[in-house]
């Protein structure tokens, strides 16, 4: 009956239904010299079968430990303990079954067996991971060679020689999709230049899948385009053929992008551009540009972005959005003049020496307010030169279509001005008591001449409300002492005669400042003067410019409309500039000749000789017809 019992435990075993582990020893006899068991490999002597009452040899009791006192060939004593197993380095397959042997790093000992592991469904830790782009990296240039760090164990019982990779790509948080697979490590894929992209890599060994973490970056974008000139011309005009060379330009151009970097300008050797900005960023963006014209007196204004002057936002930066129109930006600038001034049947007469400096005439289209039929047609350069001629660039003289002069600065040869004139009042000279009233209600009397210093001549000035008023018709002379300056038009106020025949004389020895608030937005060549006055000054008489109010780097001057003569020693200043609006003089001085009329006729009927001190015999007059 025991012999059946235990042929039955192997024959469960054989068939693979499973180990059967007992807590209680079961065996067929109590017979310990019968060698029924061999789970053990390691006995020095042979095997034995064990139980709680008989000895054993040493090595394993199937779970069981040797009490002692059994010995080879068996015999009696302590029997077997549980649970306390023994291996080592010559008994490594010592335990039973559903135990092993393990080593803690001092001692072997069995324990119950721990099960395979299973297949993993992910890699173990520092597995499958992106390597480039990593995360967070710019200017990714195309083609992108995707990398990562392969599979290293897909668990016991699991393939791992049957890898195969696959990226997946997402453009601008649009949805993944595949780009490629491999069965390295390594890919390389086509890419759209500034554009933010993420991906992640997916791997599979034929029965199991995994996917890696995501990743962001983003691809390099260069932006171009031409730097071209479109004086004349429309924004859809060929760029390449007016490109802007460096020739014409002082010095170099820095093109520039908001949150990027500074990119190189190199006309002529760029093959389809004239700049290029490396590594640009996406997104709504300012690119900037500003060529400075050599061609005296004029400037380069941006007008046109790409095709049309959409996105123009100043005379040197357009705005545009890298996102939706990627492709370059195309900068298109016209040619604009720095300011001129321009006189209305008479001239200007300034000192300096000799000085000559320049200004730049409009074509004949752009200028306004019926002013071209006096000035030099075309775009071109004048030059105010020491011999009161004017010339353009060449040295070529130039006059405008009824011979009347126009330059932005007339010198005078050394020693013309005449030596004697000093600026002092002549003897007759009145001194004016009413600082405040000398100019309202008939305060002067053209027959005589008065003097006041500067501070009580603007006084006066500056109670003018909208006009001034004479005893009567013809010419006052008012000498003004001091050295001081003289500032006409602040706050826009006016400086008007109450009546056509009746005028002042301002001999000023010190200085004659137009204010910047003094202009007109559009005027023509009937607008009445805003200064009806003429100026002999010692120093220089300037127009005084408002400069950039609105930001932009271009000035926003308005048109100073005044009367001449001007007569002055050290120069008259023409300093305003209409920027955008210059198709408009800045400045225009309307010759009136009451003052050449009248003046003599008056000195004639007068009982004291040259009462004005005006009248010097080495004065010269050159009057442009």
């Amino acid at each position: 009956m025991l012999n059946r019992i235990a042929l039955s435990v192997v024959l469960l075993a054989v068939l693979g239904v499973g180990f059967l582990y007992f807590q209680k020893p079961v065996y067929a006899s109590h017979n310990c010299s019968d060698p029924q068991n061999f789970n053990h490999i390691g006995d020095w002597d042979h095997g034995c079968e064990c139980d709680v009452s008989c000895g054993c040899s040493r090595g394993n009791c199937c779970g069981f430990d040797c009490g002692g006192g059994g010995g080879d060939g068996g015999g009696g004593g302590g029997g077997c303990s549980a649970n306390d197993n023994g291996c080592g380095p010559w008994d490594a397959d010592g335990c039973c079954g559903g135990f092993a042997c393990y080593y803690n790093g001092s001692n072997f000992y069995c324990d119950i067996a721990q099960p395979p592991p299973p297949c993993y469904s992910s890699p173990p830790s520092g597995g499958l991971t992106p390597l480039y782009p990593s995360s967070g990296v710019t200017g990714v240039t195309s083609p992108v060679n995707f990398s990562w760090s392969g599979v290293g164990s897909w668990g016991t019982g699991c393939p791992s020689n049957n890898n195969s990779y696959t990226v997946y790509l997402s453009q601008s948080g649009g949805g993944y999709s595949a780009v490629c697979s491999t069965g390295a490590t390594s890919c390389s894929v086509g890419v759209t230049e500034g554009k933010n992209y993420c991906w992640y890599v997916g791997a599979s060994n034929g029965s199991a899948t995994v996917n890696s973490g995501t990743v962001c970056f983003k691809t390099n974008y260069k932006l171009q385009g031409w730097t071209w000139d479109a004086t004349g011309k429309a924004c859809s005009a060929d760029k390449s053929s007016n490109e802007i060379a460096e020739d014409d330009v002082e010095g170099s151009v820095t093109p520039s992008i908001s949150g990027g970097p500074t990119g190189v300008w190199n006309p002529g050797g760029f093959s389809n551009f004239s700049y290029e900005i490396n590594n640009a960023p996406d997104g709504s963006r300012v690119v900037c540009a500003l060529p400075i014209a050599k061609l005296p007196g004029f400037r380069y204004l941006l007008s046109c972005l790409n095709n049309g002057s959409s996105g123009v936002i100043s005379g040197s930066c357009a705005s545009i959005n890298i996102d939706e129109s990627p492709e370059r930006a195309d900068l298109g600038y016209k040619l604009f003049s720095k300011g001129w001034f321009t006189t209305l049947s008479g001239d200007v007469y300034g000192g300096g020496g000799g000085t000559s400096v320049s200004a730049g005439i409009p074509a004949a289209a752009d200028i306004l307010g019926g002013f071209k039929d006096f000035l030099i047609q075309g775009v071109g350069t004048v030059f105010g030169n020491g011999d009161l001629s004017v010339k353009n660039s060449d040295g070529v003289e130039k006059y405008s279509q009824d011979s009347n002069r126009h330059a932005r600065f007339i010198g005078y040869p050394a020693g013309n001005w005449p030596v004697s004139y000093d600026f002092i009042a002549p003897m007759p000279a009145e001194e004016i008591g009413d600082c405040s009233g000398f100019l309202k209600n008939g305060g002067l009397d053209p027959a005589k001449v008065y003097k006041a210093d500067a501070a009580c001549v603007q006084e006066g000035i500056d109670s003018v409300a909208t006009s001034y008023k004479l005893s009567g018709d013809g010419i006052a002379v008012v000498y003004v002492e001091g050295g001081d300056e003289l500032t006409f038009g602040e706050t826009g106020k006016l400086f008007r005669a109450d009546s056509a025949d009746q005028r002042v004389v301002f001999v000023v020895d010190g200085t004659v400042l137009v204010s910047k608030d003094l202009g007109d937005v559009a005027p023509t060549i009937a607008t009445r003067p805003q200064i009806e006055a003429a100026f002999v000054v010692s120093q220089s008489l300037g127009f005084e410019t408002a400069g950039d109010k609105n930001g932009d780097a271009i000035p926003d001057d308005t048109s100073a409309l005044v009367e001449g003569p001007i007569i002055t020693k050290a120069g008259v200043d023409f300093d305003r500039d209409r920027g955008l609006g210059n198709g408009y003089p800045s400045e225009v001085v309307a010759y009136k000749s009451l003052y050449l009329d009248a003046l003599p006729q008056q000195d004639l009927e007068s009982d004291v000789p040259n009462y004005t001190g005006l009248s010097v015999v080495d004065i010269s007059w050159e009057i442009a017809e």
